[in-house]
């Protein structure tokens, strides 16, 4: 068996999307990976208004003063409450967003988990694992097959069922 078939009452195709023309990919359920710079399916989910809700964005590394690599995570209007929950990573404000820069080489990591419904396809949804890092992935993808893990998180946020859109800001 395949978790798949088993647990989410619905039949997965196997499929390689580099061998897939772009309708047919955008046509299903879609789970994509890593961030709207790396990834252009991301950033057309990313930029269509379904996602205009959505508050986090994990943009490409970039290189700051002294030459030394790092990731950024933006919040559009961050409340007080999660500036609180950001402190550990130094956050700036610039207009309306909450600048989160962090390096994963400090131990520091920042991964989103999003879903919205799929733009492209009626009845079907897109999650994205928007992070840059295996481990995160990983983590990720193993609280969503994981019942027991994926009820306390639910129980956590009182949700009843998953929501036809959410995001989570993983630290």
């Amino acid at each position: 068996g395949n978790w798949f078939d088993t647990n989410t009452l619905v039949r997965v195709e196997n499929a390689v999307s580099r061998r897939m023309d772009y309708q047919r990919i955008s046509e299903g359920s879609m789970i994509l990976l890593r961030s709207a710079a790396s990834n252009n399916m991301v950033a057309n989910v990313l930029e269509n208004p379904v996602s205009r809700h959505l508050d986090f964005r994990l943009e490409t590394h970039r290189l700051d003063a002294g030459g030394n690599w790092f990731w950024r995570v933006t919040v559009k209007e961050p409340k007080a409450e999660e500036m609180q929950r950001f402190a550990q990573f130094s956050p700036r404000i610039e207009g309306a967003t909450c600048l989160l820069d962090f390096n994963p080489e400090d131990g520091a990591e920042l991964a989103i988990l999003s879903r919205v419904r799929n733009p492209y396809a009626e009845g079907s949804i897109v999650t994205i694992f928007n992070t840059h890092s295996g481990r995160a992935l990983a983590q990720m993808a193993r609280l969503l097959t994981d019942d027991e893990r994926l009820k306390q998180l639910m129980e956590r946020l009182d949700w009843k069922a998953l929501p036809e859109s959410f995001e989570i800001l993983f630290s």
